[in-house]
């Protein structure tokens, strides 16, 4: 293979490297509903608190989620209307799929 083919072929590697690295370790079973029950008060705190990097921290997770195929998003969508409400929460949604597509 020539350089230009691998400079092609890269991105498309990287992302499914990355997508095997998420199922092998498990990362996507660490968001659960459980898991945003257990820590919702101090979520809530930290978004009423932070409310632009919280906003950047849910769009991340979400376009990773999404970029890498992890079966999270129904439950992150519900967790972005939960947190930031229902216009900001779509609005971050959105974009956010969007991206990771």
């Amino acid at each position: 293979m020539t350089a230009q083919a691998l400079k092609k072929w890269l991105p498309l590697g990287v992302l499914v490297a990355l997508m095997a690295l998420a199922w092998m370790t498990g990362i996507h079973k660490q968001i659960s509903l459980e898991g945003f029950h257990a820590h919702k008060a101090g979520l809530l705190h930290f978004v009423a608190e932070n409310a632009a990097l919280s906003a950047l921290a849910f769009m991340g997770v979400y376009i990773a989620a999404v970029a890498l195929s992890l079966p999270v998003a129904t439950l992150l969508t519900l967790a972005g209307g939960f947190f930031f409400g229902k216009w900001l929460g779509t609005a971050y949604v959105v974009s956010a799929a969007t991206i990771g597509a």
